[in-house]
């Protein structure tokens, strides 16, 4: 199990039942887990379900990862704006280009 290691939990089962590591917060794993997909989900643009993932990450209650955890999902937070500031650009160049030359000129 030690050379494919591919998880969280596999790492937390690694230390505590493997190298018999005692003490760890089961808390740290689950916010390790909700992190890493919160951080796969924002890499694939899926910014709802990374913000939902970084929200059951802070739910832990795990206070050590808090400040990165609560900088990721502002960073998502920001990528949906910046995503719905672009959709309004074009919704609002579409709109411009769909009123007739003959009323763009005009001043009111």
């Amino acid at each position: 199990e030690i050379t494919n290691v591919d998880s969280v939990d596999k790492v937390y089962r690694i230390l505590t039942k493997y190298m018999g590591i005692k003490g760890i917060d089961p808390s740290a794993r689950e916010c390790l887990k909700y992190t890493y997909k919160g951080n796969a989900h924002l890499e694939k643009g899926e910014i709802s379900s990374a913000i939902e993932s970084y929200d059951k990450a802070i739910q832990t209650n795990y206070t050590e990862q808090e400040g990165i955890i609560l900088l990721m999902r502002a960073t998502a937070y920001l990528r949906r704006a910046f995503n719905h500031q672009s959709a309004l650009r074009d919704a609002v160049s579409d709109l411009a280009a769909s009123v007739p030359e003959s009323h763009r000129s005009e001043e009111h």
